[in-house]
């Protein structure tokens, strides 16, 4: 999946530091970057998609609870409205069985027998069945219509990431048209501005509605919403509204959700006709729009009108909108840059221009790497908000067929989706990851009760959100119950949040809950012991990999759980010298279990072993390891 790709390497640039070293190109970063220093921050194209399938080349924007995706073709614009909140409605919720104790003991005795598909046939006994919230989904779009007048000139598409700031500009024989977007995170609204040339005026036709036809799963330019959505515009002159039902509302509760969006022309006027807002001889219109997502009872919601009453509540002069969001995004943004002392003629080039310099140089091009640090904090910080952390597509999705369906992937991805976080001075964002994983703890607690027969959590694998920390997708090749160092990998950025701040509230209030959770899962998990008196991970998985030569995925000892456990047990005795709690004696515990866990093992080619277990070994060839496991080894 192209954007999957795409966040993967604008996430990561926000990691960049020091040296280059293929081309010994040195850089500096600052953490606390003085305005008067900065070099520009921006992302520069001279294309647009010419078809809807090509979304994911649009420019994105966002406040990490609402997004939009501005494509930006002069003549007739779509622009994509994200929620964070956007996933198909649950008509029902995961389920799996209770594994019994006959059954976990008979799983566990399997392993330490190297009986592995003894194992592996009875961990598959879940009876696992998904449920829950589907596909992240984009919620609709407009689009934006033009007459043509002459040859589109000087077009220029640009994203200045210390704003957030969009803009699409051209010339034709009218004058230069410009249009600018940003999303508030200050006054949560999406914010587009549409200006007429100087001296002239602005004519055009404004329209909601989606890509494609509901149902059409064929149609590589729709939006592929699942048939069932129910869309309904309700729009009017003053404000263009679409509300949106999904499937099977009897099963729902009637979920849904709607978009508004404040309609205020500057001179000219405004008619509302066969389901298009007619503009015509404006000097300039100014659109103000919110989404919201209601889990129940959607038409009740819609009825009350809240969201119109919020948006005429709301200052609507474009350059006041634009000033606070400097207060907050660009307070934020600003803290940290990269430096490689790019040549400034590199640095104006487009992103078309640096890429192709990036793959016909054999060293690195300096002014690419900037413009990858910059746009890694910029998606970074606009899909961060209380609502939670960038999912794996950030907070953007342009139709309901991504890769993995958009969720959370927690036993790598999310953690390293805001590694950028601590290290990069966006403190803030650590507040939606701390809520996101305290909503799942309930789910989490269930997963090890009835899966393991343990107290604790035990992680999810992956969910759509807040809304389940239910397991998800057990099957005979991955029992992914068995993965059991996810929780440490997810805790980890919350012990750096407070490594960063000294924040002791956060610690004792928020994070010691969680981490003594972890403490309590393997008090119950760890009960054999192997000839050295060390502990046996018996039920033991490294995600999506197995053994050489054993086709099974359940094992004993793999690194990334012994790496969670380790790092886990560490953390919590820390956090107990610190808040001088024992924790009812329990850490005394605690200690005595992380001093017998297993010892890491190096392979034949002197890399960590994938398992710390005698008659298992690597793979020739890795064609998957996560670097998850790791958490433990690099401290």
């Amino acid at each position: 999946m192209k954007l999957t790709k795409f966040l993967a390497s604008v996430l990561a640039a926000a990691l960049i530091a020091g040296v280059l070293s293929a081309g010994g190109v040195s850089g500096i970063v600052s953490a606390e970057a003085e305005e008067t220093d900065m070099r520009p921050q921006m992302g520069i194209s001279t294309t647009y998609p010419t078809q809807y399938r090509d979304w994911v080349h649009g420019l994105f924007g966002g406040n990490g609870i609402m997004g939009c995706i501005v494509l930006g073709n002069p003549l007739k614009d779509i622009v994509v409205y994200n929620h964070r909140q956007f996933n198909i409605a649950a008509t029902r919720e995961r389920t799996f069985n209770t594994m019994s104790k006959d059954s976990l003991d008979l799983i566990r005795n399997a392993c330490v027998a190297e009986n592995w598909k003894a194992a592996n046939d009875e961990a598959n006994k879940h009876g696992w069945q998904n449920g829950g919230e589907g596909d992240k989904h984009p919620g609709y779009d407009m689009e934006i219509i033009m007459t043509e007048d002459g040859d589109v000139e000087d077009f220029l598409r640009t994203c200045d990431y210390a704003t957030g700031e969009i803009s699409v500009t051209w010339n034709d024989n009218r004058g230069k048209f410009e249009r600018n977007t940003f999303v508030s995170r200050t006054d949560n609204v999406i914010v587009q501005q549409l200006k007429a040339p100087d001296g002239g005026s602005l004519t055009c036709d404004i329209k909601l509605g989606i890509q494609g036809s509901v149902g059409d799963k064929n149609n590589r330019n729709s939006m592929n919403f699942p048939s069932g959505m129910v869309f309904t515009n309700n729009s009017n002159e003053d404000f263009l509204n679409m509300r949106v039902m999904y499937p099977n509302p009897a099963a729902t509760g009637s979920a849904g959700y709607e978009g508004v969006t404040r309609v205020i022309p500057k001179g000219g006027s405004v008619i509302y006709s066969d389901g298009m807002l007619l503009v015509t001889d404006v000097e300039e219109l100014l659109l103000l729009t919110r989404i919201g997502r209601y889990g129940k009872n959607a038409q009740t919601e819609w009825g009350k009108e809240l969201i119109q009453d919020e948006l005429s509540a709301i200052d609507y002069d474009y350059d006041t909108l634009l000033a606070r969001q400097k207060t907050t995004h660009s307070e934020i943004y600003a803290r940290a840059t990269m430096d490689y002392n790019a040549p400034e003629a590199d640095r104006a080039k487009s992103n078309e221009e640096l890429i192709a310099m990036q793959k016909a140089s054999g060293n690195p091009v300096p002014a690419y790497f900037e413009r990858l640090f910059d746009a890694g904090r910029y998606h970074y910080l606009s899909s961060s908000g209380d609502l939670g952390p960038p999912d794996l597509l950030g907070i953007w999705a342009g139709d309901c067929e991504v890769g993995w369906s958009g969720y959370y992937h927690l036993d790598a991805n999310l953690n390293l989706q805001i590694a950028g976080a601590v290290v990069g001075n966006m403190l803030e964002t650590i507040e939606g990851y701390t809520w996101l994983n305290e909503a799942w703890v309930p789910g989490f607690k269930i997963n090890a009760t009835k899966l393991l027969g343990c107290r604790g959590t035990l992680g999810g694998g992956n969910t759509p959100g807040a809304s389940s920390g239910l397991i998800s997708a057990l099957s005979y090749y991955y029992p992914y119950q068995y993965v059991t160092g996810e929780m440490s990998w997810l805790m980890q950025p919350c012990w750096e949040y407070y490594q960063a701040t000294g924040d002791t509230a956060y610690l004792r209030d928020r994070l010691y809950p969680m981490m003594k959770e972890i403490g309590y899962f393997y008090e119950d998990f760890l009960q054999l012991k192997d000839a050295n008196g060390k502990w046996i991970f018996a039920g033991s998985i490294s995600p999506e990999s197995q053994p050489s030569g054993v086709p099974y995925s359940l094992v004993n000892n793999s690194s990334f759980d012994i790496a969670g456990a380790k790092w886990g047990l560490e953390t919590l005795i820390k956090i107990c010298d610190i808040l001088d709690d024992d924790a009812g004696g329990q850490k005394d515990v605690w200690q005595a279990i992380l001093d017998d866990l297993p010892p890491y093992i190096i392979n034949n080619i002197g890399a960590l072993a994938e398992w710390s277990w005698p008659s298992l070994a690597d793979r020739n060839a890795y064609t998957h390891r996560h670097s998850s496991g790791m958490i433990g080894v690099c401290r």
